[in-house]
């Protein structure tokens, strides 16, 4: 049948309402499972799991602690393409900056002078005699403890010791030394907190904290003495790298356990007050339960940078995790099929995801009590009892959604113009869910729409300020709305996408969002170097989904 409308702003109002029908619906889901294996993860990622093994530690992984609590390093050194591509930016941005005054201050005449002969030198051939650093270095940060370590490779240290020793008598600024077991370090701070920095075994050096912890394992940091076990072999580092697949330019992880074992050990909660036995039992099940956090780079090239955050699950909690997937047609991960300012899209099974909220918030409850805190255990047990009702009716029948804006503008006032989108609501049947919508709002509120999969105006244009005509249509599998001379043939072409839905999904390209708000606000007197920035970014992605290990969330950016 066809829709009843009476009057423009009759059909403005119905018009208005199914598009909230319609992106309400983009953040729910169904009970709808999809059997297909999520194509989120990285095509590489296989590949690299194999070559994992082949990844050979650099010596600087010898001063690594087999059981640090944490850890970032690379095998590799960053391609020179990226340099390549990012010097240029830097060295704009540096003579952007403006020429700070003239000063007697001898820290200020040291950052002047610092400042200036970076300015002079931001080139391959130019760090390597300031610095001592070219783009074959690789790095490692580290916690000895719980104290954060540093170290960078150096192609020339004695070129980065010269720069230091010629800006200290040019500035006339004495930088405070010190010695271990005959090994200088600079040293900074007072008998609550330092920093160090020394320069040794063709790396440099940092790291800081409370001083008593620093000066405890000092000999370690400085590489005086070499942790036993290490990670010379590569150790965790390697096997995260080989579980994930990651590249091997930077590899990161938090390992819950030994974190909580040495925050524990130093009272690092609570300083005058050890941490009650209870609350380091429910701590740890809660460690076990999310053993690790990891991070790695699947690419970093003048193209793009692709990266990816992974919160490890025990297996429990990784099979439910992947019973959260649906099928939402057009919603797949990676760069979006149709170019486009903007698109966000959902897709879970909303019931099992309230259920998993209700564990996260019973054991986070235990937490709060076990430790003592009040105000958590309070809040906890507010949003238990509303995680405990089942959903509300409607949501049932949604599986989740997606919306995309293909193009529009902005005008003098700020409001959009020239808009094309479109917004897809999944449903196993949509027709009963445009029937549940009409039955839950006023009389009249929301037009019928025939089931016939063809477009039909709801709101006719100009009804709405800064779009044309929405018209909706109701597909099998969806309830779709689009706006604009594009809209309805590019969800079409997103209908035709179909496979394992990411959970959640967020795109947009950067520079042309920035280009169409300074055109709209008339913007002027950007720097060079602002400028630069602005231009060099494209689309920029973000989306999670659940593996074989547990949770993760991809980001690519792309590069003009």
């Amino acid at each position: 049948m066809a829709m009843r409308v009476s009057g423009a702003g009759r059909s403005a109002v119905a018009g208005v309402a199914l598009g909230v029908a319609l992106l309400a619906g983009a953040s729910a889901c169904s009970k709808s499972e999809s059997k297909k294996q999520s194509p989120a993860e990285p095509a590489q990622a296989a590949e690299r799991r194999e070559q994992a093994a082949k990844l050979t530690a650099p010596p600087l992984f010898a001063n690594i602690p087999a059981d640090t609590p944490y850890a970032m390093a690379s095998f590799e050194p960053i391609p020179l393409s990226y340099w390549e591509k990012w010097g240029p930016m830097v060295r704009t941005l540096l003579d952007s900056v403006p020429q700070p005054p003239a000063s007697e201050d001898p820290p200020a005449r040291f950052a002047i002078a610092l400042l200036r002969d970076l300015r002079a030198n931001m080139s391959q051939d130019g760090l390597r005699k300031l610095l001592g650093i070219d783009a074959k270095m690789r790095f490692a940060i580290y916690g000895v403890g719980i104290v954060p370590v540093m170290r960078i490779e150096l192609a020339d240290e004695k070129a980065l010791l010269a720069t230091v020793e010629r800006l200290q008598r040019e500035s006339g600024l004495a930088l405070p030394t010190a010695s271990v077991s005959g090994r200088s370090y600079w040293r900074f701070g007072d008998a609550k907190g330092v920093v160090v920095v020394a320069v040794s075994e063709g790396q440099l050096i940092a790291a800081g904290g409370p001083t008593a912890m620093v000066d405890k394992v000092l000999p370690i940091i400085l590489g005086i003495e070499k942790p036993n076990p290490s990670m010379a072999d590569g150790g965790a580092i390697k096997a995260v790298a080989a579980q994930h697949g990651f590249a091997g330019y930077g590899i990161a992880y938090v390992d819950s356990a030994n974190l909580l074992k040495v925050l524990t050990a130093a009272s690092f909660f609570r300083p005058d007050n050890p941490v009650p036995p209870a609350c380091v039992e429910q701590m740890g099940a809660m460690a076990r339960r999310f053993p690790r956090f990891a991070f790695g780079y699947d690419d970093i090239s003048d193209k793009r940078v692709g990266m990816r955050f992974v919160l490890e699950t025990e297996a429990a909690l990784t099979a439910r995790l992947k019973q959260l997937v649906v099928e939402v047609p057009g919603l797949l991960a990676g760069a979006p099929a149709e170019p486009a300012i903007g698109s966000f899209g959902l897709g879970m099974d909303l019931d099992k995801a309230r259920l998993l909220a209700l564990d996260a918030v019973t054991a986070i409850e235990a937490i709060g009590t076990a430790c003592g805190d009040a105000s958590a255990t309070e809040d906890m047990a507010q949003a238990r009892a509303s995680l405990s009702q089942p959903l509300p009716p409607g949501l049932d029948k949604i599986r989740g959604g997606m919306v995309s804006v293909l193009d529009g503008d902005l005008g003098p006032d700020g409001k959009p113009r020239a808009v094309e989108a479109f917004a897809v609501v999944a449903a196993d049947d949509p027709s009963a869910l445009v029937k549940l919508v009409r039955e839950q709002a006023p009389p009249g509120a929301v037009p019928e729409l025939a089931a016939d999969g063809q477009y039909h105006q709801v709101v006719p244009e100009g009804a709405v300020p800064g779009l044309g005509a929405i018209r909706a249509a109701i597909k099998p599998h969806a309830l779709v709305a689009a706006v604009g001379a594009r809209g309805s043939d590019a969800a079409e072409r997103s209908l035709g996408r179909t496979g394992a839905s990411p959970l959640f999904y967020i795109a947009y390209d950067y520079a042309k969002i920035v280009e169409k708000i300074t055109k709209a606000t008339g913007s002027t007197g950007l720097s060079p170097g602002e400028t630069m920035v602005l231009n060099s970014f494209g689309t920029i992605g973000m989306w999670g989904y659940p593996t074989d290990h547990g949770f993760a969330m991809a980001i690519s950016v792309d590069f003009r």
